[in-house]
C-alpha cells in the first residue's frame, strides 16, 4: 500500500505540475531581472528540487523493484508455526532464528492453514494489481516522451519559421520603397498594361470568348508567348521598383488573359510566323537548335532587333550573320512541314487553295532553307511589333486635339428567325448585315461604335460611307479636335489602295479637320479592341434569337440593338445610297501609288496631297509636317499619268514628255522605270487605268560593251527614248492585227 500510494503522489505532482504549467500559473522570471541574493536563493531552490525529484525517483525504483518473499521463487515457511514457538529468546530480550539447513535435499512441507493461504491469495493479487499499474505507468511515460519529443519539434520549427518571418520582414523594410500601396497599385496596372498589348495576347473575337469574374464579364485574350518568357520580358523594359518575381507577376495576371485551350485554335495565323515555327520546331526536335523561341532566334543574327537597318539585313555589321548550327551528318534524310499556295485549275477559272504540304530532303537543305526563312521574317517582326508600339504610345499620347478611331470589319451577321423552315435554312434566301466597328479614343476617354448596313460592300467607298456618321458626331462633341489617327489592318480591298489614300486626302478636310493620318498594322497582326464590339453584337443578336426574337432583315437587327437597355456601344444605320455617293468623289484616272504593299502609314495635311513610308512615326504628331524618319514620299494625287508623244519627233535629245489624253496606248514602246532602272516594253493592253506591259529583261549587254559600259542610266534612258521616237509601229503588229479582229467584228 504504501508503494502504491508513493506512485499515485508521483503521477499526481507530475500531472499537476504539467496542469499548472499549461495553464500559466507557473511564472517565469528572467535571471537578468533579479539581484545577486535573489538569483542565489532561486539557485539553491532549484537544487533542492532537484535533489527531492532524484530521491523520489530512487525510492519509487526501489519499491517497484522490491518483490515479497511470499510470492517470488521462495516456498512458504515449512516449520509454520512450530518453528516460531520454538525460537529461543536471546538474552536481550530478542527471538534467535536458526540458520537455514545446508542439506540441498531438504523439502520443508507448507502449512495448509486457511489464513496462510487467504494471505497468499491476496498477495498474489496485489502483485498482478503492481504489475498493470507498472504496465501502464511504462506506457504513460512512453507516450509523454513522444508527446515531448514532438512538441520540441514543434517548437523548434515554430522558432524557425519565426526567424524566417523576421529576416523577410527585415529584407522587406530594407528594400521597400516609399509609398507601399502606391507602389503595388502602380505594380499591378503596369502588369496589366503590359499583357493586354496586341504583341503579348490577341483578343478573341467570338461571340462565346467571354470569361466572368464576380459579376463582371469579359473578352478573353489568349497569350501569345509563354507567360515565363513574358516574365522576362517585363522585367526588361519596366524600371526597377516595379520588378516582380514570377509568382508576384503570374498573380498580378488579368482574369482574362488566360493560356491558349485546346478550342481556342488559331485560325488566323500568320503564315510567316507558322512557317518559321514548323522549321524551328522540326530543328530543335533534332537537338540543332537551343531554343524555338522566334524572338531569341532573330537576336542572334541581329545587332539589335529595335533597329530597322538590322531587321533589314543591310546593317554593315550584322548582314551576314547567320545562326550557327552543331556539327550533324547533314546527308541524313528528315521531313517537315510548310504552308503553301497552291494553283489548281477547272475548267477555264484557277483557283488558289492554301494547304498545308510536306517535304523531303537533307539536314543541310532544312538548314539553308531555315536561314532564309528567319531572315525574310526579320522585317516582317520588325514592322509587327513597331506598329503595335507606335499604336500604343499614340494611345497613351493623346492630346486635346487630337482624337484615335481603331476601324475593322467584322464578320457578316446571318439574320436567323427562332423557327426558320426548311428551304429557308439550307437555300439562299437568308439576308447577311454587314458590321463596321470602331473604338474612338480621346483624352475624355473611350467610345465603341458600330455601323450597319444592308449593302454587302467591303470596299474603301463602303468604309468611308461608315466612317461618315462617327465623323460628324466627333466633330459636334468635340469642336476642338482637328487631328484625326485612323488605325486598322491592311487589306488591299478595303484600307490601303490608291481610292483610300485619295478619299483620306479630301473627305476629311471636308468635315473640319486639318490634318489625318491612317496606319496600317503588319499583315495577319491586325486583331484588336474592334474586334470584340462585333463579337458583343453578334452575341447579343443570338440571345434575342433565343428568347423568341426574329431577326430577317438587318434592319430589324438594328432596330433591335437600339432598343436595348445597357448597351456602351452606339449604332449607326448606313444605307446603300450614302455608299453609292462616295463612287462620284474618286476621279476615274488616278495614279496608283508606288510600293503600296509596303506602306504602312498615310500622312496627309493638304488637299489631294499624301505622304507616306513604310513604318509609322509620331515622334512629331503635333506638328502640320510629318517628321522625316524612315525616307517619307509626298505624292501629289492630282497628277495625271504621262505619256511620250509618238508624233514629231524632236531632233535633240527629248525633253519631259507632254500630257495627252484619251492617247491609244496598245502596241505602243514605252520606257518602264522599275527599282530606279529603265526597262523597254510593249503595251499590250489598255483598259481604263490597268496597263498591262510586256518588258524586256536587261541582259547585261549594255554595260558590258566598252562604248556604253561607262553610261549612266539617265543616258541610257534617254537613248531607249529617241530610239522609241524615230521607230514607229510595225506592220502587221498587234495594232493592226487588233483593226482587222475589230473590222470583222464591226463591218460598219
Amino acid at each position: 500500500m504504501f508503494i502504491l500510494l508513493l506512485m499515485n503522489n508521483s503521477v499526481h505532482y507530475c500531472f499537476s505540475y504539467r496542469r499548472r504549467k499549461h495553464e500559466g500559473k507557473i511564472t517565469y522570471v528572467k535571471s537578468d531581472e533579479l539581484s545577486e541574493r535573489e538569483r542565489n536563493n532561486l539557485r539553491n531552490k532549484w537544487k533542492a528540487a532537484s535533489r527531492g525529484y532524484r530521491e523520489r525517483k530512487k525510492m519509487e525504483k526501489a519499491m517497484l523493484d522490491l518483490t515479497p518473499q511470499s510470492i517470488e521463487n521462495t516456498l512458504p515457511d515449512p516449520a509454520g508455526v512450530e518453528a516460531v514457538e520454538g525460537q529461543q529468546e536471546s538474552p536481550g530480550g530478542g527471538v534467535v532464528v536458526d540458520a537455514p539447513p545446508q542439506n540441498e535435499d531438504f523439502h520443508p512441507q507448507m502449512s495448509s492453514t486457511p489464513e496462510r493461504e487467504d494471505r497468499e491469495k491476496k498477495a498474489e493479487k496485489r502483485f498482478k494489481r503492481l504489475q498493470a499499474e507498472k504496465h501502464e505507468l511504462r506506457k504513460l511515460n512512453i507516450h509523454l516522451r513522444k508527446q515531448l519529443a514532438k512538441m520540441r519539434k514543434e517548437k523548434e520549427r515554430a522558432r524557425k519559421s519565426e526567424m524566417r518571418a523576421k529576416e523577410r520582414l527585415r529584407h522587406i523594410e530594407r528594400v521597400k520603397p516609399k509609398g507601399g500601396k502606391k507602389l503595388a497599385k502602380e505594380r499591378k496596372l503596369a502588369v496589366v498594361s503590359f499583357l493586354t498589348r496586341d504583341e503579348n495576347s490577341r483578343l478573341l473575337p467570338g461571340k462565346k470568348d467571354t470569361i466572368t469574374k464576380n459579376k463582371i464579364k469579359e473578352q478573353r485574350r489568349i497569350l501569345t508567348k509563354p507567360l515565363t518568357e513574358l516574365h522576362v520580358l517585363d522585367n526588361s523594359e519596366m524600371k526597377k521598383s516595379l520588378h516582380l518575381s514570377y509568382r508576384q507577376f503570374a498573380r498580378r495576371r488579368p482574369f482574362y488573359v488566360t493560356e491558349p485551350k485546346a478550342k481556342d485554335r488559331d485560325t488566323c495565323a500568320c503564315r510567316d510566323h507558322e512557317n518559321v515555327h514548323l522549321l524551328a520546331n522540326k530543328l530543335y526536335s533534332r537537338g540543332l537548335l537551343k531554343t524555338k523561341s522566334i524572338s531569341e532566334l532573330l537576336v542572334m543574327i541581329v545587332c539589335d532587333p529595335k533597329n530597322k537597318d538590322c531587321m533589314d539585313r543591310v546593317c554593315a555589321k550584322c548582314c551576314f550573320e547567320e545562326v550557327e548550327f552543331p556539327e550533324t551528318e547533314s546527308s541524313s534524310e528528315v521531313t517537315w512541314e510548310q504552308w503553301k499556295r497552291v494553283t489548281s485549275t477547272n475548267g477555264e477559272r484557277m483557283f488558289g487553295n492554301m494547304v498545308k504540304q510536306i517535304y523531303n530532303g537533307t539536314i543541310k537543305e532544312l538548314m539553308e532553307l531555315f536561314s532564309q526563312k528567319l531572315e525574310s521574317l526579320a522585317i516582317h517582326q520588325f514592322n509587327w511589333l513597331h506598329q503595335a508600339e507606335q499604336f500604343r504610345y499614340l494611345k497613351q499620347n493623346i492630346t486635346e486635339c487630337e482624337a484615335v478611331l481603331h476601324v475593322d470589319f467584322s464578320e457578316n451577321y446571318a439574320c436567323k428567325l427562332s423557327t426558320e423552315v426548311q428551304a429557308f435554312h439550307f437555300g439562299g434566301s437568308r439576308q447577311q448585315a454587314t458590321i463596321h466597328t470602331a473604338v474612338l479614343y480621346t483624352v475624355h476617354g473611350t467610345k465603341s461604335y458600330a455601323t450597319l448596313s444592308d449593302s454587302l460592300r467591303h470596299d474603301e467607298r463602303a468604309v468611308w460611307a461608315h466612317l461618315e456618321p462617327i465623323l460628324g458626331e466627333l466633330r459636334e462633341t468635340f469642336p476642338q479636335i482637328t487631328t484625326l489617327h485612323i488605325q486598322s489592318d491592311g487589306p488591299v480591298t478595303q484600307y490601303r489602295n490608291k481610292n483610300n489614300f485619295y478619299l483620306l486626302s479630301t473627305v476629311p478636310f471636308l468635315s473640319g479637320f486639318t490634318k489625318v493620318t491612317w496606319n496600317f498594322s503588319e499583315k495577319s497582326h491586325g486583331k484588336g479592341a474592334p474586334d470584340g464590339i462585333g463579337g458583343a453584337i453578334k452575341r447579343e443578336a443570338d440571345r434575342f434569337v433565343q428568347r423568341g426574337g426574329e431577326l430577317q432583315a438587318p434592319q430589324q437587327l438594328y432596330e433591335m440593338l437600339n432598343t436595348r437597355l445597357g448597351s456602351s456601344i452606339t449604332h449607326y444605320w448606313v444605307n446603300r445610297e450614302s455608299i453609292e455617293k462616295y463612287d462620284e468623289l474618286i476621279p476615274d484616272n488616278l495614279e496608283a501609288v508606288k510600293g503600296t504593299f509596303k506602306i504602312h502609314q498615310v500622312w496627309s495635311s493638304q488637299p489631294s496631297q499624301i505622304t507616306h513610308r513604310t513604318v509609322s512615326c509620331f515622334c512629331r504628331k503635333t506638328e502640320r509636317s510629318p517628321c522625316p524618319c524612315y525616307k517619307p514620299v509626298t505624292v501629289d494625287l492630282r497628277v495625271k499619268r504621262t505619256v511620250c508623244n509618238t508624233e514629231n519627233p524632236p531632233s535633240s535629245p527629248p525633253q519631259q514628255p507632254r500630257e495627252q489624253e484619251n492617247l491609244d496606248l496598245c502596241g505602243k514602246f514605252v520606257i518602264v522605270i522599275y527599282d530606279e532602272k529603265p526597262y523597254v516594253g510593249q503595251v499590250l493592253e489598255d483598259v481604263g487605268e490597268e496597263v498591262q506591259v510586256n518588258c524586256m529583261l536587261q541582259s547585261g549587254a549594255v554595260r558590258q560593251n566598252p562604248l556604253t559600259g561607262r553610261a549612266s542610266d539617265k543616258d541610257i534612258e534617254i537613248n531607249f527614248i529617241k530610239w522609241l521616237y524615230l521607230s514607229g509601229d510595225r506592220d502587221g503588229g498587234r495594232k493592226e492585227r487588233m483593226n482587222k479582229q475589230q473590222c470583222i467584228a464591226d463591218p460598219n
